[in-house]
């Protein structure tokens, strides 16, 4: 019991007893942020790679990450599509 404990033990204890909603609201707030960003960027990749791969920086990289460096999106030699893998 928190009776029995030093004063500062027991204002410790007293802490994490009311504390404890906030940290599952952290928790809980943190795994939808992060299960959300994982779903935006999930379907950000996936709409680029229905028309190709990034094939000079790596399958995960999506178009405009592969081709930032070109001069124009339209002339990258690392993004491959998928007409000239079947090649």
């Amino acid at each position: 019991t928190v009776a029995g404990l030093a004063w500062t033990q027991q204002q410790l204890m007293n802490c994490l007893e009311h504390g404890q909603s906030w940290v599952a609201l952290l928790c809980i707030g943190f795994t939808t942020g992060a299960i959300a960003s994982a779903i935006g960027i999930g379907c950000d990749w996936f709409s680029e790679v229905r028309y190709g791969l990034c094939t000079g920086k790596g399958f995960w990289v999506g178009r405009y990450q592969c081709c930032g460096d070109a001069a124009s999106i339209e002339k990258c030699d690392d993004w491959t599509e998928w007409r000239e893998m079947a090649q």
